[in-house]
């Protein structure tokens, strides 16, 4: 597989420059955003190589996206609009990646989770590479998740989730 974390700060800031018209800036990890409203957004890769781009931001930077995308005050928004937009948002950088992905693949449709102080775990599944920003003040992180061979014979068959 040959996706790295500067794939991903190449590929993020540019898909959000130009779908919407924000910049961002690499930074690190904040822990902190953790607590506050957030929404992950995972997109499925699936061919020769099998793994899952996620996208997990706050609140506030979803609802900025969507206010853009949708050309739209934020407070007149849905709450299904900002996640609309979200996943849309990582569907393109999905696609991007995929295309430096060798061999036919696949994206699947979009999953939005949303809530406070929650974290996913992908069973048979290892974190390939990760990065994170600073848009509009708050943090995004774009990490990419590679399925891993599972040989028991009780698993067989167990896809990621």
């Amino acid at each position: 597989m040959s996706v790295t974390a500067q794939d991903l700060v190449e590929v993020v800031p540019y898909v959000w420059q130009c779908a919407l018209g924000l910049s961002m800036t690499p930074a690190s990890a904040d822990p902190a955003h953790l607590e506050s409203e957030r929404l992950r957004s995972v997109v499925s890769l699936s061919g020769q190589w099998t793994g899952d781009l996620v996208l997990d931001c706050s609140l506030e930077v979803a609802r900025e996206a969507a206010s853009r995308m949708f050309c739209r005050a934020e407070p007149d928004l849905a709450f299904d609009e900002i996640q609309d937009a979200l996943a849309e948002l990582t569907n393109v950088v999905a696609g991007n990646i995929k295309s430096l992905i060798p061999g036919a693949t696949w994206l699947g449709l979009p999953v939005v989770t949303s809530g406070r102080n929650f974290d996913q775990r992908y069973a048979f599944a290892a974190l390939l590479c990760e990065a994170s920003f600073l848009v509009t003040g708050a943090g995004l992180t774009v990490s990419v998740w590679e399925k891993l061979e599972c040989e028991s014979p009780l698993l067989a068959g167990a896809r990621p989730v």
